[in-house]
């Protein structure tokens, strides 16, 4: 039971740090705007968001064959409620050390991930904002003034013209 589980943790902590690193080099090219690597970074990213999913499949595998093994309830059994049915030794030290750790790096992975979503919906309201000012069809922001106002040059034209013709 342990030895699988030690590897599952292990595998999904480094593939949290790898996604970590990816997630800050992520915020650096949205930063810059660098619209060609942020692509490439976005793959690599998917590749392993599916190791990543290959890895939590094998952890709950082997946590659902413990808690057969074990007649336990599989109602809504998380890993530390597993851990808390281990005997203690040096496994279960491990066990709980490793998933202290992925604990830790989920949550850091996680601010760095509502960051970039920051980062990412400024960079969109920008572009959007920019793009309204350009095509905008609304009347030009100079000063005109309005019809029928009596300082209108073609009005007082109209008026020297009467007043010429009088005099």
């Amino acid at each position: 039971m342990y030895q699988p589980l030690i590897y599952a943790l292990e595998g999904l902590i480094e593939v949290h740090h790898r996604l970590l690193e990816h997630a800050n080099n992520k915020k650096e090219l949205l930063i810059k705007g660098d619209v060609a690597q942020l692509s490439k970074a976005l793959a690599v990213e998917s590749k392993l968001a599916r190791q990543l999913s290959k890895l939590e499949q094998e952890r709950q595998s082997v946590i659902q064959d413990y808690i057969r093994e074990k007649n336990l309830s599989s109602q809504s059994m998380t890993l530390a409620d597993v851990l808390e049915t281990l005997p203690d030794g040096e496994e279960k030290v491990k066990v709980q050390e490793l998933s202290a750790e992925l604990k830790g790096l989920i949550e850091e992975l996680q601010e760095v991930n509502q960051l970039n979503g920051r980062l990412l919906k400024d960079a969109l309201d920008f572009v959007n904002d920019s793009i309204e000012m350009i095509t905008d069809d609304t009347d030009p922001m100079n000063y005109k003034r309005p019809a029928g106002n009596p300082h209108d040059q073609s009005n007082n034209s109209a008026r020297r013209n009467f007043f010429d013709y009088k005099a």
